[in-house]
């Protein structure tokens, strides 16, 4: 792979205008392909957003083309690549260059097909991709020090400076608050702000989303009172939330793995892509992600309506392998009775800022409001609100289990 430093502008931008001889020095890299020459190059879009493309390179003497995938990413994406994941090379794909400049970062990679992707997967599938976290996590456990040296690699959880308030605190509310048309969104305190660390400017983000539900009179038979209320006493106070995680030991976290950031291949190999939100916290996080967004997934609209494998099946599978790599250096024990208190967090984070996004409009038209909650599936189709459709039951589910989940911290 280039190193970052060795990958100039001049070189990306010739890769990017498909010229044969800058690609055939990329491949070149690998002794075995001293050789190769590539003679043309055409590209086509790959992805939603517009930011991947796959190129398509003709070698001299070989009928077949070979496939790579060029992405405009972040930085801790490209420096992900270009520092961790060689230590994870099971669960990540093979990356030929890695260029970091500022705000201008590119990755090339190997094209990793789908070929089973989340919906289809099997018991056996499932098992895999808890093995890939397993495999993620158990490499850079008890590596702290190390990895709070990668400058670029955000701590989750990290938590204020002694004696410090988050700074733009205010701004940020009254941003938010304009922005809603919503009142100073009080319903966060000086104290959360003060103990949230890093996440502070998200939980003002999940202060407006509470502030709209409020105003809207929750979401009937999904959303109740007394699920606003606990979303309210966590934002009065999340040290019940944070404190059991930020005592775990931390590892690097993908950030997201979700199903569908996972590559299954005929050949049973499992990759893990998009690292643009990795982050260095508590295990567990990812874990309960995984379990929510799976879930999702199966219970979806595309999905086959049942889960291959149980919840309670995958934890145990987690925390079975990982006490077998690491001994008595898991915390096994400690890692379950966290649980409740990662699903809470992911809860406030993954979803009260949506509902903010989501919601808002009607504010101030509580009688649309009504009528959208009012609405079967089939109208909630025909009103262009697929998405209220297909998460009413999986969102009533978890509000019921995030209720009990507050309860047992």
């Amino acid at each position: 792979m280039f190193n970052v430093m060795d990958a100039s502008p001049l070189s990306v931008s010739q890769l990017i205008r498909c010229q044969p001889a800058a690609w055939t020095a990329l491949l070149q890299q690998d002794e075995d392909l001293n050789g190769i020459s590539v003679r043309d190059v055409r590209r086509d879009p790959a992805g939603k957003n517009g930011a991947t493309t796959r190129y398509l390179l003709k070698l001299a003497g070989h009928s077949d083309a070979i496939s790579l995938v060029a992405k405009k990413t972040n930085q801790i994406e490209a420096r992900f690549y270009n520092e961790l994941a060689e230590y994870v090379p099971g669960i990540t794909p093979n990356c030929w260059l890695s260029h970091c400049n500022g705000s201008r970062n590119w990755v090339v990679l190997d094209d990793v097909p789908n070929h089973r992707p989340g919906p289809k997967w099997s018991g056996d599938d499932v098992e895999s991709i808890v093995t890939g976290l397993v495999t993620l996590h158990s490499t850079f456990w008890e590596l702290a020090p190390y990895l709070a040296g990668r400058g670029w690699l955000p701590a989750y959880l990290a938590q204020p400076e002694k004696g410090s308030m988050h700074r733009g605190y205010y701004e940020l509310l009254r941003e938010h608050s304009t922005l809603m048309g919503l009142g100073q969104a009080a319903t966060v305190s000086a104290h959360a702000m003060q103990v949230a660390g890093r996440l502070a400017p998200t939980f003002v983000r999940i202060a407006a989303g509470l502030e709209v539900l409020l105003q809207l009179g929750g979401w009937p038979g999904v959303i109740e009172e007394k699920h606003l209320e606990t979303v309210g006493e966590l934002l009065d106070d999340p040290l019940p939330v944070l404190q059991p995680l930020r005592e775990l030991p931390v590892t690097v976290l993908h950030g997201h793995p979700a199903p569908d950031h996972w590559r299954v291949t005929l050949f049973n190999e499992r990759y893990l892509l998009d690292w643009e939100e990795a982050t260095i916290g508590p295990p567990v996080c990812d874990l309960v992600t995984f379990l929510e967004q799976a879930r999702i997934l199966w219970t979806g609209p595309e999905g086959p309506g049942y889960q291959p494998v149980s919840e309670e099946t995958m934890i145990d599978s987690y925390i079975l392998r990982m006490s077998v790599l690491l001994g008595q250096g898991f915390p096994a024990r400690a890692v379950r009775r966290a649980m409740p208190a990662a699903l809470c967090l992911h809860v406030l984070t993954a979803w009260l800022p949506r509902f903010a996004d989501w919601f808002h409009p009607y504010v101030g038209s509580p009688y649309t409001w009504e009528m959208i909650t009012n609405m079967n599936d089939r109208q909630l189709d025909r009103a262009g609100l697929p998405q209220l459709k297909w998460t009413r039951p999986y969102l009533k589910n978890l509000f019921r289990r995030f209720r009990k989940a507050y309860t047992s911290l």
